[in-house]
Order: structure tokens, then C-alpha cells, then sequence
């Protein structure tokens, strides 16, 4: 006898949940998108791979959460096709947030890359602070949560050469650190890094840039 959706939702669920729910830990809850957003997740009759669902399937307590809303949605149904329905959705997800954590596993040969997105952070006009400042009074630019390919254009004037680059977080905390080399275009100088910020939590930081062995400057910036 063929098996039903609910009963290949039971028998694949346990190896399958366990394996996600134990392999990201994230005791600080960094990045999570809140209740609301992970009920709209969970509702969904489809896979969206967007940002809240590579999270959540990357995210052991954010899986757990959704899984319990999964359930609460299936036991809310009474009418046994549509909770079928619900249950032949609840495997497919499971199975594809299992398939997601299988290509962590392999070599970054083989699995496709996520293409950085573009991003400016323009401190042409900007005067920073030296030192550790913790309140800039400035307009302050925004960067997304996302997995970025970041062109810094530097303050006006600023040479050419190496530059060290550190992002910190409103606790004091360096969250992303680095150096790239910039270089001047018809007057502007500018470099280019990959910074990735889609686990970070939204809100203000800072970001640090010197010139090897000089002082810090620091612009503010908020990551949303």
C-alpha cells in the first residue's frame, strides 16, 4: 500500500529535523526574522527562496519554530484533503532545507554560489572621527542585509594604496574586518571588497577605515 503524505512526512521528518535542528546552533538568535515573518514563511503553499528562508533553514532555533508553526497549521485544518495538501507541502520543505544543509556539506566547488549584490558606501563629502568615536552626527548611509560586492568610494583626497576596514557594532564589537586596495579614477579614489551582512542584526554601526598603521576614521552606517 502506498504510502500517504503524512505518513512519508513522518517517516522522513525525524532523521531530516534532527539533522537541521542540531547543526546551527545560533544562541544569540543573529539575523532572525521575528514571528511574524516566520509564520508567513510557514504559511506558504510554495518555496521562496528568499532571504527569511535561507535563514530559516540555516538557523537550528528559527527551524525549530517554524516546524511547530507547520504543525499547529496542519492541525488546524479539518478538511482531510486540504490537511494532505498540507502535509505533502510540509515534506517538501523539509526536504528542501535538508538538500539546502547537503550542499553546506560539499566543497564550495560544487555548490552554486550566490551572486554578491552590488553596493556603494559613499564617504566622498564625509568627515569622520578619529579614534573610537561612538556617536557621529551625520546623515547616515544604509547598506543591506545581504551578501555584498561593497565599492567604498573614500573621502576626498584620500591616496591611493592599502586600507584596512573593519565593520563594529553598537556594543563595540567587530562584527567584519579586512583590507583592499584602492585606487584613483578621474579624482575619485575608491575600492572594492566582498562584505557579507545578511547575519547581521539591523541597526547602527560603524565603519573604521585607515591607512596601514594610522589612526581609525570612523562613519557611521546602519545595515537594514
Amino acid at each position: 500500500m502506498a504510502e500517504t503524505p503524512e505518513q512519508k512526512y513522518n517517516r522522513i521528518a525525524a532523521a531530516v529535523q534532527q539533522t537541521i535542528l542540531q547543526n546551527f546552533p545560533n544562541p544569540d538568535r543573529v539575523g532572525c526574522p521575528g514571528e511574524t515573518k516566520l509564520r508567513e514563511v510557514a504559511a506558504r503553499k510554495t518555496i521562496i527562496e528568499d532571504d527569511s528562508w535561507e535563514h530559516i533553514t540555516h538557523c537550528s532555533p528559527c527551524y525549530g519554530e517554524f516546524l511547530a508553526e507547520k504543525e499547529r497549521l496542519r492541525g488546524s485544518q479539518r478538511n482531510s484533503r486540504t490537511r494532505a495538501a498540507l502535509a505533502a507541502a510540509a515534506l517538501i520543505v523539509i526536504l528542501a532545507g535538508f538538500t539546502a544543509y547537503l550542499l553546506r556539506q560539499k566543497p564550495a566547488s560544487e555548490v552554486a554560489q550566490v551572486r554578491p549584490e552590488p553596493a556603494t558606501l559613499d564617504l566622498k563629502n564625509s568627515s569622520g572621527v578619529r579614534g573610537d568615536a561612538k556617536a557621529l552626527e551625520k546623515a547616515v548611509p544604509v547598506l543591506p542585509r545581504r551578501k555584498l560586492e561593497l565599492t567604498v568610494v573614500l573621502p576626498f583626497g584620500s591616496e591611493a594604496g592599502v586600507y584596512q576596514f573593519r565593520l563594529v557594532d553598537a556594543e563595540g564589537r567587530v562584527v567584519k574586518n579586512g583590507e583592499a586596495s584602492a585606487t584613483i579614477n578621474e579624482g575619485t579614489t575608491a575600492m572594492k571588497t566582498p562584505l557579507d551582512t545578511s547575519a547581521l542584526r539591523e541597526g547602527d554601526y560603524r565603519f573604521a577605515i585607515r591607512e596601514q598603521a594610522l589612526d581609525w576614521i570612523i562613519y557611521p552606517v546602519r545595515i537594514r
